[in-house]
């Protein structure tokens, strides 16, 4: 999904196909990345940011309101509620470094492309196939645009400057098992 705003280097973006989470916000500046809640406006989980940088995303998120839900990630309140007292106790039990950002086990380290498809290989040699067509962006996009990823955040993230298009790559498993595939790299 598109980058919203660039504040003070702070890069505001939206994964693709993060639909199964109450609505929310990505943060990058360098190699620090965070994930923040929008209702109320807090850290989900965070990588690299300190405690003063984290409160000072949480004030430019809370002044502007430009970072509203996008289509696709609201829910119902009562799911939230009940999301957010799981989330405050899976990370009250987390010693996880990445505080709650993500699966670090779950990393690509390549992606081709044929007409049709995504492939993602992932490090643990699997390869998933993903139609392109749940990633708008890529289907139009020429091949030579296709080609232009680079892998961010140690390869759980695929990244496209030109399209600014963004994918976190444990989400791919997330995908309706009719449409991801699977097989061994080799």
């Amino acid at each position: 999904m598109p980058t919203i705003a660039t504040i003070e280097g702070h890069r505001f973006f939206f994964y693709s196909e993060e639909r199964q989470e109450q609505p929310h916000i990505h943060v990058a500046k360098a190699e620090n990345r965070a994930k923040i809640w929008l209702e109320p406006v807090e850290i989900a989980g965070f990588y690299g940011y300190n405690k003063v940088e984290l409160r000072k995303v949480e004030r430019i998120i809370g002044a502007k309101r430009q970072f509203s839900w996008r289509n696709g990630m609201s829910i119902l309140r009562v799911r939230r509620v009940k999301q957010r007292a799981r989330r405050k106790q899976d990370n009250a039990d987390s010693s996880n470094f990445s505080n709650g950002l993500g699966n670090e086990e779950i990393a690509a380290t390549r992606a081709t492309f044929d007409k049709l498809h995504m492939f993602v290989t992932l490090a643990d040699n699997r390869v998933l196939k993903i139609p392109l067509s749940r990633f708008p962006h890529l289907q139009k996009a020429s091949p030579a645009q296709r080609e232009g990823w680079r892998l961010k955040h140690g390869g759980q993230a695929l990244r496209w400057d030109d399209l600014d298009e963004d994918i976190y790559v444990p989400n791919l498993l997330l995908l309706p098992s009719q449409l991801l595939r699977y097989k061994e790299a080799g």
